[in-house]
Parts: C-alpha cells; structure tokens; sequence
C-alpha cells in the first residue's frame, strides 16, 4: 500500500497510488489476500466475515481501483508493486 503521507512507491504512478490510498483497512486485508488466489470462502473465514460481505468488497475494490474482474485488480497491484521490496503485499498471507 502506498505510503500515508500520499508519496508514491517507485513504479507506481500517480492514479494507482490514489486508488490504492482509496482502499479502506478492510479492503487492504482483502487484497493481499486476493494475490495470493485465496478463495472468497477462506477469505471471509480469515476475516470472519461471510462471503457475501468479500463479494460486497470486492466489488468495492475493483469500482475504486477501475477494474471489472480479479485478474485485472491482482495483475494491477502486481504492476503497482512490483517486487514489492518489503515484501508487505506478496509476503505469505496469514491463513
């Protein structure tokens, strides 16, 4: 996730730092899940929350991030974050 302060990563630019500063925490949590091919099932289990509230957020993400599918929304983070050099979004998740 882009810095608090709105300062841009190396490689990102400047509309996908704004759209990744749109992303609430609860969001955040459901991205990085989402790079690693995590299902909305263990998704929701990990969160504790139902599957319906992932599907309600991620439609949610990708409106804010301007993608229609997951494919666009992982491959956009990828992009955005490439090598991601804290390893904060590819790091294995917490399930």
């Amino acid at each position: 996730m882009p810095a608090s302060d709105g300062a841009q990563r190396p490689g990102e630019s400047r509309q996908q730092a704004s759209a990744f500063d749109l992303l609430s925490e609860r969001e955040t949590e459901i991205v990085r899940l989402l790079v690693h091919a995590i299902p909305n099932e263990r998704i929701a289990r990990a969160l504790s929350i139902s599957p319906e509230t992932v599907k309600w957020q991620l439609k949610s993400i990708y409106g804010k991030l301007r993608v229609s599918s997951c494919d666009e929304a992982v491959a956009l983070i990828r992009n955005a974050h490439p090598g991601s050099s804290d390893g904060s979004w590819f790091a294995d998740p917490p399930l």
